[in-house]
């Protein structure tokens, strides 16, 4: 993932949400100067910022970070115990 890729991405999902930066400051508590520097490359979003805004978006982080082309991962395929492993990650990456 390049930088420019993900901070195209990053104002360009945004966008498409007919989100302001302030929007998504309110949103998320990150401050819109830093927002505004990942959408232009300037800094690149921690770890829990990129979750923070994938949840906002309603998009997998493949999907944000430009690894994929869908926003989100089809799994009406998986067993039982997979889905609910995948689950416990997914509420569990705040904690």
């Amino acid at each position: 993932m390049s930088h420019s890729t993900l901070a195209k991405q990053l104002k360009k999902i945004r966008i498409e949400r007919k989100m302001s930066q302030y929007d998504v400051e309110k949103a998320t508590g990150i401050d819109r100067t830093t927002i505004s520097a990942y959408e232009t490359g300037i800094r690149e979003p921690s770890l829990n910022n990129l979750y923070k805004l994938a949840d906002l978006y309603l998009v997998s982080l493949d999907f944000m970070c430009g690894r994929i082309s869908k926003r989100t991962i089809d799994v009406s395929n998986i067993n039982d115990q997979l889905y609910k492993k995948i689950l416990a990650l997914l509420y569990n990456h705040n904690t």
